[in-house]
């Protein structure tokens, strides 16, 4: 199938992520939280915010460094994230998440 079959709403953004199979570790994350792979994660999101891409992982990202921000005040210097490497880490203990790299989501780059 291709991917203007499966997403009509941003085939080429698809077809890159794809292509690269790079992906940032916090959309990793993202992923893991909802059960999907990360090509499933950018279909589903293209599907939920037609137009918008990626719209579910930047809602989601704003909604964990809120949480993070009320968990952690101390971590930030205004609205500025001052150590990006411990805030990973929240996310990651938080969501019981273990990256691994494979052929579906290859290692993170970006």
């Amino acid at each position: 199938m291709s991917d203007q079959q499966d997403c009509p709403h941003c085939p080429e953004f698809l077809s890159c992520q794809e292509v690269t199979r790079c992906y940032s570790h916090r959309f990793l994350v993202y992923c893991h939280t909802l059960g999907k792979t990360p090509t499933e994660c950018l279909r589903y999101d293209c599907a939920l915010y037609p137009g918008g891409k990626m719209t579910g992982f930047i809602i989601w990202g704003h909604q964990q460094i809120a949480a993070y921000l009320a968990e952690h005040p101390e971590s930030f210097t205004g609205d500025r994230l001052l150590d990006q490497t411990k805030y990973d880490a929240w996310l990651d203990e938080r969501y019981d998440f273990h990256e691994e790299v494979n052929d579906e989501h290859g290692p993170t780059c970006c």
